[in-house]
């Protein structure tokens, strides 16, 4: 999806996939269909010698947007995500911009799974998560923007965090 915005606003995005695309299913593959047809470049992220290629074309990325793990994440964070992980904090230059939750943090604990994204950007959807205010969280989720999705502020609560 957010491939796509960046398409439509004149930027030239590249989809790094770290999943085989036969498992994708869902709605994940209803957003993943369109991509080819619109020409954007999907490159798989499965070998080493993948990540190695893509961490060279990354470092002259401007934003690099981490949507590898989400608000499910807890424990450890394993082979070979954790590499690709580790390859992305070591970039120097490029923004990196987390959706939801940089990947390999549990954002209720703020804790990280052994590894987690740095971002500069943490845009996070309905309300701030628990853990992003404590201190083990800070070093990884950088400036929290809190996206508005459509949920009426009634709706949430400090207990539905």
């Amino acid at each position: 999806v957010i491939a796509r915005h960046l398409l439509l606003r004149g930027h030239e995005p590249t989809v790094y996939l770290a999943a085989d695309p036969t498992g994708i299913t869902g709605d994940a593959a209803v957003m993943f269909a369109p991509l080819e047809r619109l020409g954007i470049p999907v490159r798989p992220l499965r070998t080493a010698e993948q990540l190695a290629t893509a961490a060279g074309e990354w470092s002259s990325c401007d934003v690099i947007v981490d949507a590898l793990l989400g608000t499910g994440f807890a424990g450890q964070v394993r082979s070979p995500l954790a590499e690709l992980i580790a390859a992305v904090n070591a970039l120097q230059g490029p923004t990196l911009v987390a959706v939801d939750v940089p990947s390999g943090l549990d954002c209720d604990t703020g804790s990280p799974g052994g590894v987690a994204v740095r971002a500069n950007y943490t845009v996070t959807f309905v309300a701030e998560k628990i853990g992003f205010a404590l201190p083990e969280a800070r070093p990884y989720v950088g400036q929290v923007v809190v996206a508005d999705i459509g949920v009426p502020p009634k709706r949430v609560t400090s207990d539905e965090q």
